[in-house]
């Protein structure tokens, strides 16, 4: 067999990909909510009047606009913002109608009352007519016309601006919404001697006339409702004459316009028209308060029931409900809550088996066609049921279903819950299930933080969902949906704050005062929230004591001031107080260092001098390690930085200290920095350590990073820049180490990049006050980062002309805007995973889709310049390829990837004897990249016969 060998040199290469990053929102806090009232079905939409509100119920938002739910889109939006930053232009009672293909609404704006339109559309919505005055009360429509009831005024509309106006002033108000008939209107008015007197109106002023009885003449009145029925074609009402003896139900004459008696009764209620039959609520002398049925004539009007009290005045909701092929009532007899049916005849008036739990008599809120069912409440108005035709109830518990519209078979409705807070559901009449249909509102979001991976290779971290508060979440597998680990009534909230790892446990460190310690190692059971005797907060330092226990150092000024030195250990329960220190206060922001079976910890004495001790997490070994000599007119705070050549390193003014635990003797490493006076961040506080190097920045000039190959060696000077302020962040990506620098960890002025094998420097980013970076990220070898009031992601290889903007298109929620912000950005497991504050979530977590191209450096020289082959045999291949080692590190994994960067096969590699199977590959040019067991990463390309 013919061998190829291969040498790998010190190129880069870069695979071509799209450029646009899909991405999904992992929403954790679904709050705040839209109180949605008065849900109106239009063509594809639903139209409400809503408000957002944050809070919860008896706390609520009453600034109502108009709102739209799309079933298309499947989006809520706010149409219409009537009112800009004022009161709500809708009262208690939103009032929406359908007229000619559009939806009608009356609005109270400026103190009056105004009548708008609305196609659906934001532009569509707009204002048709302005009333004079506050005072509407009810409109209506036919197809030709709207009628709009005032305080004394009665408008008629045809939909347009021109065609509103006032049709008659009445002398007093009218109190009922107007009836429609044929091509008319039927209303009742009160006069100057607050009769209220029954009108009709075509909409014009010659067609506008009082209704006056058949055979005297008389003018018709109501006492207060107007209750109007349609039979046979003929309008039926309750009405009286002048003279007050003939109350009861009258009938209109289609071609005269005036009214016959029909029936002398105290009372037309809650008529329903069924079988050609009026059956209705009334009162006689000599029926009582009973029901009954007419076919429109007075001797074929009947009581249904021969007791005398079978029923009594009703209002709509307590009265009569159509339902299949009978009338529902409850009726004023013993059991109130039994439900009756009629069917218009006395022997079809009949009790059922249907039973409300109540004192008294429920009520019917509402009917649903669609599906058939009529809403009812109990007497106490709490309780709620579903009807269906075959008799079977439904319990609603206190589910309100009054305001609902139905939509393929399910009742969409306003619903408040914790999680969700007020926001449209879906009752499914079906199972009884209810599910939140929109979330239409969700603009707090969870404050996701502290982002890790574990030692499972999970991702873990905390955030806020709104019904339970602050807890800690897990992402075991790439891709999965967070879940709480630890979630109940009784668990408290975790206070927020950073993750501070000890062992395979994460503790919180608190930004906010708590006496609360919540540690987890991603597991239920092993999620503990402890509790230390004061409160501390950010102020306290946590140390990590031979992964086995926390250290916490506390500050407490009662009753004397002192260092109050904690240990928790990972697999226990219980908080224990090792020792109380006399002290001035903690050193803010000062680190603890574990080195060599202790804890190391910065205090203040009484007289604000600054002490290094240490903690071996018990009370006689918990004492001073060193000192460093105070220098006049500096902060003489030294600063614990690393743990490098089995040295401790601490900065302290303009110079760097190792201490020596073995020989317990501290020395000065000489180490080339500016002797600016007061201050102590000539030397950087973050550090990194690489291939057993340690990488360092000084303030020498204006800025310098060092490299120590030990702490015996002089060390190498790597870059010096003309701007580097005090905030270092090192990123080690691929075989490149990252430099980012400013005067805050989240604003990064510049940006360079270090070659690990050469030792070369790049200048990537030169300073910009304006426009400062952030969150240095390793994905693939590829180093992502933030850009200020930016929401793209941006990425380099490692050189300025590399630097390339990502857009996001985010699949499952509305995309962020220019205005919204990413904050944070963290690797897991090959995936980009960012933090993003938007308008229309909050602030939540994301997950780039988007496979991410790997940077594949087909070169890696070796110490000393040794260059490596990676042999491929054969090359090109049909069905499978081999590695023969060279002089590298014991290979551990492989993947193959098309020239687009999409990963195609991967595996383990067990050694030479393995031949890789390539069979099933598209003939073409691939790309095979091997990890070694010390992670460094080779690539070669080779050809798919």
């Amino acid at each position: 067999m013919k061998k190829i060998y291969i040498l790998v040199l010190s190129v880069f290469y870069t695979l071509g990909f799209s450029q646009q990053l899909d991405a999904e929102l992992y929403e954790i806090n679904y709050q705040s909510g839209l109180d949605a009232r008065n849900l109106f079905k239009y063509n594809d939409q639903i139209l409400f009047a809503g408000a957002k509100n944050d809070m919860s119920p008896g706390y609520w938002n009453m600034n109502y606009e108009l709102w739209s739910y799309n079933f298309t889109t499947k989006k809520t939006t706010l149409l219409k913002e009537l009112v800009p930053y004022a009161s709500s232009p809708f009262g208690r009672d939103p009032q929406f109608l359908l007229f000619k293909g559009k939806t009608y609404f009356l609005a109270e704006i400026n103190s009056k009352y105004e009548l708008w339109e609305t196609n659906g559309t934001t532009d569509g919505t707009r204002k048709v007519f302005g009333f004079p005055d506050n005072y509407v009360m009810q409109m209506t429509s036919n197809t030709e016309k709207i009628i709009i009831t005032g305080n004394k005024t009665v408008y008629i509309s045809d939909g347009s601006t021109a065609g509103t106006q006032l049709l008659m002033p009445t002398a007093g108000e009218l109190e009922k919404k107007p009836f429609p008939y044929q091509s008319y209107f039927v209303f009742a008015a009160k006069d100057a001697s607050y009769k209220n007197e029954l009108w009709m109106t075509d909409g014009g002023t010659s067609g506008t006339f009082k209704i006056k009885s058949l055979d005297t003449n008389d003018q018709l009145t109501v006492h207060v409702d107007l209750d109007c029925y349609i039979l046979n074609g003929q309008l039926f009402f309750y009405g009286q004459d002048s003279s007050g003896t003939r109350n009861g139900l009258w009938a209109l004459d289609n071609a005269t316009k005036k009214a016959k008696f029909i029936f002398k009764t105290n009372g037309v209620n809650s008529g329903k028209v069924l079988n050609n039959k009026l059956i209705f609520f009334g009162n006689t002398s000599t029926d009582g308060n009973n029901l009954f049925a007419t076919d429109g004539t007075a001797e074929n009007t009947k009581a249904l029931n021969a007791t005398m009290h079978f029923a009594s005045s009703v209002n709509e909701g307590t009265g009569l409900q159509i339902l299949g092929d009978s009338v529902y009532f409850f009726a004023n007899i013993n059991e109130r809550n039994r439900l009756w049916k009629t069917d218009g005849t006395m022997a079809g008036t009949v009790s059922t088996n249907i039973i409300i739990p109540d004192y008294s008599r429920p009520n019917f809120l509402k009917y649903f066609p669609e599906n058939k069912l009529l809403l009812l409440e109990n007497a106490s108005h709490n309780l709620f049921y579903l009807l269906d035709e075959n008799l079977n109830v439904t319990a609603l518990n206190e589910t309100r279903l009054h305001d609902a519209v139905e939509k393929d078979n399910k009742l969409i409705f306003n619903l408040y819950t914790k999680k969700f807070g007020l926001e449209l559901s879906q009752f499914d009449p079906a199972t009884a299930e209810i599910l939140l249909f929109k979330d239409s509102q969700h603009e707090i979001g969870s404050f996701p933080s502290n982002l890790q991976t574990t030692a499972q290779n999970s991702l873990i971290f905390t955030a806020n969902d709104g019904e339970f508060g602050n807890q800690f979440y897990s992402i075991t597998t790439k891709g999965d949906i967070p879940k709480v680990i630890k979630q109940s009534p009784s668990w408290n909230s975790v206070p927020t704050g950073d993750l501070f790892k000890v062992g395979t446990y994460y503790y919180v460190k608190p930004s906010e005062y708590t006496s609360a310690l919540a540690k987890t190692n991603g597991e239920e059971t092993q999620t503990q929230f402890l509790s230390l005797p004061q409160t501390f907060d950010s102020s306290a330092s946590f140390g990590n004591l031979n992964d086995e226990a926390l250290i916490v150092t506390t500050y407490s000024s009662n009753p004397e001031r002192n260092i109050r030195v904690w240990k928790n250990n990972v697999e226990s329960n219980t908080v224990e107080l090792i020792k109380e220190i006399p002290t001035g206060s903690t050193v803010q922001n000062a680190k603890s260092i574990s080195y060599k079976g202790n804890v190391y910890f910065t205090v203040y004495t009484a007289d604000y001098q600054t002490q290094i001790w240490k903690t071996d997490g018990t009370a006689t070994g918990t004492k001073i390690a060193f000192d460093i000599p105070d220098n006049d007119y500096y902060s003489n705070v030294p600063r614990l930085l690393q743990v490098f050549d089995n040295h401790l390193l601490v900065a302290k003014n303009t110079k760097l200290w190792a201490f020596n635990g073995d020989t317990e003797q501290i020395k000065e490493i000489p180490f080339p920095t500016n002797d600016w006076g007061y201050g102590d961040w000539n030397v950087a506080d973050n550090t990194l350590i690489d291939d057993g190097k340690l990488y360092i920045l000084s303030q020498l000039g204006y800025g310098s990073v060092f490299r120590f190959n030990d702490l015996q060696s002089e060390p190498t000077n790597l870059l010096s820049a003309n701007f580097f302020g005090t905030q270092t962040s090192f990123k080690k990506c691929g075989n490149q180490i990252y430099v980012g620098n400013g005067t805050y960890d989240d604003k990064l002025r510049v940006l360079w990049s270090i070659n690990t094998a050469t030792s070369s420097a790049k200048e990537i980013i030169n300073y910009n006050a304006n426009a400062s970076i952030s969150n240095l990220t390793c994905a693939k070898n590829y180093l992502y980062f933030l850009r200020e009031n930016n929401t793209q992601l941006w990425r380099t290889n490692g050189t300025a002309e590399s630097i390339i903007s990502l857009p996001i298109n985010v699949l499952n929620d509305e995309q962020i805007a220019f205005d919204d912000q990413i904050l944070k950005l963290h690797s897991y497991d090959d995936y980009i995973y960012f933090v993003a504050k938007t308008k229309s979530s909050g602030t939540e977590l994301y997950i780039v889709k988007t496979e991410l191209p790997v940077y594949l450096s087909t070169g890696n020289a070796a110490t000393g310049g040794e260059k490596i082959k990676l042999i491929l045999y054969p090359n090109p291949a049909t069905s499978f390829i081999n590695i023969k080692e060279n002089q590298t590190p014991q290979i551990e994994t492989y993947k193959i990837f098309d020239t687009t960067g999409k990963q195609i096969l991967s595996g383990k590699y067990a050694g030479q004897h393995q031949s890789i199977d390539i069979s099933r590959l598209l003939t073409g040019n691939y790309i095979i990249e091997i990890t070694t067991k010390n992670g460094s990463r080779f690539s070669q390309k080779f050809i798919k016969k």
